[in-house]
């Protein structure tokens, strides 16, 4: 029985809390929709006769009618695969605001109910077991009824569809992976973690399929997997990006000039464009910035964009530095003042610490500013 698992889609995220601009904005969303749309062509071409969905598949607040029904339209090529949709805290089944309750499914379309429960696909001797979201609040698993519910499962195959998190204990479903281990299933979909991991043999994020920020800076894909006459396991992930999203640290403290950044920010960026020119670049400046180079955000920020425009999807600069300075030599002109006084107030707290050295020059520069 061959089978894909996604989770974590996001159709419809509006991207209003990003960095780059609303223009951007339409061109990443739009890209989910074919990255999802790729997913189904592989369905298509490999003859799959599962699809599972672990939650977060649509944005609830954003999706449009439109876009439900074009999903619907990719449902009905593949109608030949049995496709299983649990639903997670980003597209809940609430009782006054259900986005899957607006239009008629295709036939080939299993959407879990919001109570812990099983569906039997005879065709391929398998059943899934899950219990969709009700709301965007807290949700915990109740045990019992899941064990009792996987129980109760007489097919060959047993799938367990969960949407929560295995790492943080939180009341937003918390998933502990022993316990999961432990359970009389041959593999467990999971969603709700954007990052993919196998956490044993048979339990597995598959990731979203599209980074959705910049803290997303590894492989996403979807899960192709399959369970054999004996009941054997064996799965992959198969990487789709359309907009990959990095982020690339440059440490500042030891260059002295503006050109020097430039050059090394060109340096780093060069192997990087020759991998991927679909790349959504962000440049963060870390470390210390020397006062007399100046705020360069605005020219830098301009001249990136004019380099790479076509180079590159997109390339944005976050400047983290903080001023360098040569803290002896101000604290011998500034002994017997306000400055030499937080010098050594912030000293005495220790150097050592990187909150204490970010305090001590974001003061030395505010002191500075209001003596001129």
């Amino acid at each position: 029985m061959r089978f894909v698992h996604i989770a974590d889609v996001h159709l419809g995220m509006s991207f209003k809390a990003a960095s780059f601009a609303k223009a951007f904005g339409k061109e990443k969303r739009e890209a989910i929709k074919k990255n999802f749309k790729n997913v189904i062509n592989y369905i298509s071409s490999n003859n799959i006769e599962l699809l599972l969905i672990a939650g977060d598949f649509l944005e609830s607040d954003y999706i449009e009618l439109k876009d439900l029904y074009d999903i619907n339209y990719l449902f009905q090529s593949i109608s030949s695969t049995k496709i299983v949709i649990m639903t997670g805290n980003h597209d809940p089944q609430s009782l006054n605001d259900n986005i899957y309750s607006l239009i008629e499914w295709s036939n080939n379309v299993i959407i879990m109910p919001t109570n812990y429960s099983s569906v039997e696909i005879k065709e391929i001797e398998t059943s899934i077991i899950s219990v969709s979201w009700k709301s965007k609040g807290p949700m915990k698993l109740n045990k019992e009824k899941l064990e009792k519910t996987i129980n109760n499962c007489s097919s060959k195959n047993k799938i367990l569809m969960l949407h929560g998190d295995c790492y943080v204990k939180n009341d937003y479903m918390f998933l502990d992976s022993k316990y999961l281990k432990g359970l009389k299933v041959d593999y467990a979909a999971l969603g709700h973690i954007h990052k993919h991991d196998i956490l044993h043999e048979t339990i597995v994020y598959p990731g979203s399929l599209e980074p959705l920020d910049f803290s997303e800076s590894y492989n996403h894909g979807f899960i192709a997997g399959d369970i054999n006459a004996s009941r054997e396991l064996a799965f992959e992930l198969i990487t789709s990006m359309i907009y990959p999203m990095e982020t690339l640290s440059i440490d500042t403290t030891k260059v002295m000039s503006y050109l020097g950044i430039i050059d090394i920010i060109k340096e780093r960026i060069s192997h990087k464009i020759k991998t991927n020119s679909n790349l959504m670049l962000r440049i963060l400046l870390i470390g210390e910035l020397h006062p007399y180079i100046g705020d360069i955000r605005n020219d830098l920020s301009k001249e990136l964009k004019e380099i790479y425009n076509e180079q590159l999807a997109y390339v944005e600069l976050v400047d983290k530095t903080i001023p360098g300075y040569d803290i002896e030599v101000l604290y011998e002109e500034h002994k017997e003042d306000l400055i030499g006084y937080y010098i050594r107030a912030i000293r005495a707290k220790g150097l050592d610490k990187e909150v204490n050295k970010q305090a001590l020059s974001t003061g030395i520069t505010l002191l500075l500013e209001a003596m001129r």
